[in-house]
């Protein structure tokens, strides 16, 4: 840690001994601190002479033989008494707390219920980029968009002082106001990385905003109550008992444009990571985040536009910057058209030809996941028609309401989904659960376009019993 660092560079010929280093014979202390060991390290001598201690200590034997007993074993739940405390009445949920649920329930019970801290090690990683990206992005384009929506024009130099500006802002809160004149070579570097690559994005954007007739509503849209300017009514979901769930969030931007009467919207996510829409994970309940947001908005903001609204579709918009391969020499023109590439978003929208050209109106494809041939789709991945997204949309809040239905319930069994989502993969409570590999698991099946459509659009009944109809 960084307290400890300091303090060795405080005593320099102080000796430094580590934890998780020392012998297990010298980590034994009292019996409450010790106990982790015993079903830590079962094989070993000490392990097996304390396990013998607890298992004859009246306190501390039913802990012991709970540890042993793998918690997925059979259809683990909280009783009746316990999920009624946890998850009864109104239920308040957000787009992550459903994803956590979707993987794995028992991951969930961990995370929201028994609120179980993972060891952190703390460093600026991956992640802490991506979320410094968002940032960037967000506070960058709240800066030259007015009102209407309509981006100011910038220079280059005005544009890179303001990057700068924002970069600047940001390196000194992370680093409590002391500045670049405090940052290590490492994280020097670390941050002209990330001033290149946000450039490049920005520029990319500021280029798809300058041919598209969608413009930016929001930056940053919180779901929540209260009505605040900015902010949209989470989405009500009835469930069969009379009470409802809410579903809380923040999206990373929306996008109008104005037909006459019609107000279409999509919704926007900025992925630092590879992150590619697939229609067949809905069917599991898996990445329904976008949808989820853009069926709020669907039900909640036509007010907020004044119009009649309609969903347009959903978009990914990749925020780290492409890695290229290109020959030594390549011109400047021809290795920004090979970003552009890369940097194409993808995601699902309605097969409307009016609101395909008002994304991007030559129809080449440079920027959506869609390509305009003799006035229709080239290719039909990444399109719906109208009548299928409002079906999708009925779907994912379906599944959002049954998942509050197994939460009242208390059904948390350890359970996870497999396939091309691995819930097992990078979770932090592997060694919790017990979990082997062969054991029960929830399979993630190969699905083609049209197959995965006509499962999520298929008829069918809604959790308050009305007709579900594509």
């Amino acid at each position: 840690s960084a307290a400890f660092t300091r303090i060795a560079e405080m005593f320099p010929g102080a000796e430094r001994i580590y934890t998780d280093r020392m012998p297990l014979s010298d980590r034994i202390g009292t019996k409450k601190t010790s106990f982790p060991l015993c079903t830590l390290y079962p094989d070993t001598k000490e392990g097996a002479a304390l396990s013998l201690i607890y298992s004859a200590d009246p306190d501390f034997a039913p802990l012991l033989d709970g540890n042993r007993q793998p918690l997925f074993a059979g259809e683990e739940q909280l009783d009746p008494d316990a999920a009624a405390e946890v998850f009864g009445g109104d239920m308040p949920l957000t787009q992550s707390r459903l994803d956590r649920y979707v993987l794995c329930a028992f991951g969930f019970e961990c995370d929201y219920v028994l609120k179980l801290k993972p060891k952190t090690r703390y460093e600026f990683g991956a992640a802490d980029t991506g979320n410094l990206v968002h940032r960037i992005l967000e506070k960058f384009f709240s800066a030259v968009t007015d009102e209407a929506g309509h981006i100011k024009e910038l220079t280059a130099k005005e544009r890179a002082e303001l990057i700068d500006s924002i970069i600047g802002e940001f390196v000194s809160g992370i680093f409590c106001g002391h500045g670049r004149q405090q940052l290590t070579e490492r994280a020097m570097n670390l941050f002209l990385r990330l001033r290149r690559s946000v450039t490049v994005l920005i520029d990319n954007l500021l280029e798809e905003f300058g041919q598209s007739d969608f413009v930016p509503a929001f930056f940053e849209m919180k779901i929540t109550n209260g009505g605040a300017p900015g902010t949209v009514s989470p989405l009500e979901i009835p469930l069969p008992d009379g009470t409802k769930a809410y579903v809380y969030g923040i999206a990373d931007r929306v996008d109008i444009c104005r037909r006459g009467n019609d107000v279409y919207v999509r919704v926007v996510d900025y992925k630092t990571g590879k992150k590619e829409f697939k229609l067949s994970d809905v069917i599991y309940g898996v990445n329904m985040q976008m949808l989820i947001y853009l069926a709020t908005l669907s039900e909640n903001a036509e007010a907020r536009y004044g119009g009649n609204l309609a969903p347009a579709g959903i978009l990914y918009v990749p925020a780290s910057r492409p890695t290229l391969s290109v020959a030594r020499g390549t011109s400047k023109e021809k290795v920004r058209q090979e970003e552009t590439k890369k940097l194409r978003m993808n995601g699902l929208l309605i097969d409307d030809p009016d609101v395909l050209h008002a994304m991007e109106p030559d129809g080449a494809g440079t920027y959506i996941p869609v390509t305009i041939k003799n006035g229709a789709p080239a290719r039909r991945d990444s399109v719906v028609s109208p009548g299928e997204m409002d079906a999708i949309l009925r779907r994912v809040k379906d599944l959002a309401a049954s998942m509050a239905e197994e939460l009242h319930r208390g059904r948390v069994a350890a359970v996870p989904l497999k396939g091309d989502t691995d819930a097992c993969q990078w979770c932090p409570y592997f060694a919790v659960c017990g979990r082997e590999q062969e054991d029960a698991a929830r399979q993630m099946g190969k699905w083609g376009r049209d197959a995965a459509l006509a499962e999520v659009t298929r008829k069918g009944e809604h959790t308050d019993g009305t007709e579900l109809d594509a």
